[in-house]
């Protein structure tokens, strides 16, 4: 390394800096995500705190800086080192390197084979770059424009539905919870009817009680026995075998069931292509992704969609849609003892309950006038809450990277030579997030955009998986610039996986590429919001030139620090650094073995 040339901070990050970077990462997103990484949902997002790290550590060299940036501090500071670099991420699936590094003062690309991973990188980056406030006009006056078409579906003469708790028929039973009042008692089903009690112990499935007959059906083998009503006088939950209020829901529903019918029945659908994911859905009688929503549902999101494309926000509405269908559509349950919509998909599969909710997509504090921009969402998860998050995380920090649809398989589009590659490409064994992005296919169809079935991908349960990334990756980090960086994001929860992630990595080192260090990060949320076992994410840096001398894999002996910082619990602590032990072993065996 010659006089005066400054080392960037990735090479030299030591175990305080990696341990405290974990720390502030995990508090920064305990349980809660940032609006453009949360608005448009995409399956395994790592922390935010983590990759800004990673990205901020790739220019400067004082670790201090870097740390900061976990919080968003000092970016001016960082601008000033990173202005005219070029990032790109290979498989930016839900494009959340590229908009931390636009952020920074890089110029990024984001690629990706997946078209609805496009698409949804860049709805989140129109909050960036100020776009936001003339699509958050657009997509407001949608939903107004959506709720005059369809808010007879929604409204009688002096109540509006929020929620329809539903149960699949047969066996039609539901769970006897139905809601926690602020004292601490539930609302239950009992002899046929609602009453409070206390002082006992609640579980979301029992026990269950048998339904009666004759209870209106909102859905092909369901059938709505319960339901939440916004009345003059506030939220109530009323039951609907009740000769009441929950008598006349029951009667609204079944008259107003067939115009939701007659609405849906001409949209075009998306047939459920067979896969390892989809196949929960197929199983279940879904052959068609509008069948995944109730005829009200579908409607309602039909005319959201179809306000949209009239105007210039058409694919931003389709990815809102999208990512409402884990709360307003079949996959969604109302965990009654919390009293919320417990979001099917944060399981990150296709899991049909055997009670879902049926919430109102365009449910408000407004209802039944057209909401306006101060009208609260009610229910959690719908068109409409995702609009209002959207309007406040409108934001505006300069330019947006570009995205493109592009066959990482092939390496990196002509006449592109960053200075770094930086992606989370698929690890193995994942869920293929191919088949879970399909929840966007449907309102891409209803809104006219570009609809794919399948697009070439990386299977990470193939027995080439290895070969197939590893040949991708050589191709992009043979484009890096000279003195530049490749930076992988990687993680396993197994034994098998660790030691497939050594082989990967040990296949990428050559005469030009060579292996830097290994850091271990948290990558997920202890909250929640993170569902692995191993939260931890092992960010493994290449170069092209020289590295600074040190062991590279020192640093994933720092794993149990990082996990404690992460506040893992110790399951997951000892699970993370029983993998990067693995991990360290298996490829010192295979570097000493080439060497």
């Amino acid at each position: 390394m010659g006089p005066g040339i400054l080392i960037p901070a990735i090479e030299r990050l030591g175990r305080s800096e990696v341990v405290e970077i974990s720390a502030r990462s995990s508090d920064l997103e305990w349980g809660r995500r940032r609006p453009e990484y949360s608005i448009f949902w995409w399956p395994g997002r790592r922390l935010v705190g983590a990759v800004r790290a990673v990205l901020a550590a790739l220019s400067v060299p004082d670790p201090g800086v870097v740390v900061d940036a976990v919080d968003g501090r000092g970016f001016e500071k960082i601008r000033s080192y990173t202005s005219g670099k070029l990032i790109v991420d290979p498989f930016s699936g839900g494009g959340t390197i590229p908009l931390e590094a636009s952020r920074m003062g890089y110029k990024a690309i984001g690629l990706d084979s997946n078209p609805y991973a496009v698409s949804v990188s860049k709805a989140s980056s129109t909050l960036l770059d100020g776009r936001c406030r003339g699509k958050a006009v657009c997509l407001l006056k949608a939903a107004q424009g959506a709720w005059r078409k369809v808010s007879s579906l929604w409204c009688g003469d002096w109540f509006c539905i929020i929620h329809i708790l539903l149960a699949r028929c047969p066996p039609c039973e539901a769970p006897a919870w139905v809601s926690r009042w602020r004292d601490g008692s539930y609302l239950v089903l009992d002899e046929g009817g609602l009453k409070t009690v206390s002082g006992i112990r609640v579980s979301p499935t029992k026990p269950r009680v048998s339904l009666p007959e004759g209870l209106p059906e909102e859905a092909p083998g369901y059938v709505a026995y319960a339901a939440e009503v916004l009345t003059p006088r506030g939220r109530r939950w009323v039951y609907l075998g009740d000769g009441e209020l929950g008598g006349m829901v029951a009667k609204y529903l079944r008259s107003t069931l067939p115009a939701a019918r007659s609405l849906t029945e001409a949209l075009s659908g998306f047939p459920v292509p067979p896969g390892k994911e989809t196949s929960k859905l197929l199983a279940s009688g879904i052959s068609d992704f509008k069948y995944l929503y109730t005829p009200r549902q579908l409607a309602t999101i039909s005319a959201f969609l179809g306000e949209a494309a009239q105007a210039d926000c058409s694919l931003e509405a389709a990815c809102i849609a999208g990512s409402s269908s884990r709360a307003a559509s079949l996959l969604a349950m109302y965990y009654q003892p919390a009293r919320r919509v417990n979001l099917a998909f944060v399981l990150k599969t296709y899991w049909l309950p055997k009670n879902p909710v049926e919430l109102n997509p365009l449910a408000n504090t407004c209802m039944p006038e057209t909401p306006r921009i101060h009208c609260k969402p009610v229910g959690r998860g719908g068109i409409w809450g995702l609009i209002t998050r959207y309007i406040r995380g409108c934001g505006e920090s300069g330019s947006s990277p570009e995205f493109r649809v592009w066959d990482s398989h092939r390496g990196l589009p002509e006449g592109i030579r960053p200075y770094a590659v930086v992606t989370d490409p698929p690890y193995p064994g994942m869920q293929s997030y191919g088949q879970l992005s399909l929840v966007y296919s449907l309102p891409h169809v209803l809104s006219g955009l570009p609809a794919p079935h399948s697009w070439n991908e990386i299977d990470s349960m193939s027995r080439s998986y290895v070969e197939d990334l590893s040949r991708s990756l050589s191709a992009s980090g043979s484009r890096v610039e000279s003195g530049g960086y490749m930076v992988l994001l990687l993680s396993s929860g197994t034994n098998r996986g660790a030691t497939i992630i050594a082989r990967l990595v040990y296949s990428l080192v050559n005469d030009s590429l060579n292996l830097v260090t290994i850091l271990p990060f948290a990558g997920e949320s202890p909250g929640r919001l993170g569902r692995s076992l191993n939260k931890v994410v092992y960010v493994v840096v290449f170069k092209r030139g020289t590295p600074y001398s040190r062991n590279p894999l020192e640093p994933l002996e720092w794993t149990a620090e990082v996990a404690e910082a992460a506040g893992y619990g110790p399951k997951e602590a000892s699970v993370s650094r029983e993998i990067a032990s693995i991990l360290a072993s298996k490829l010192e065996d295979l570097l000493e073995t080439s060497s």
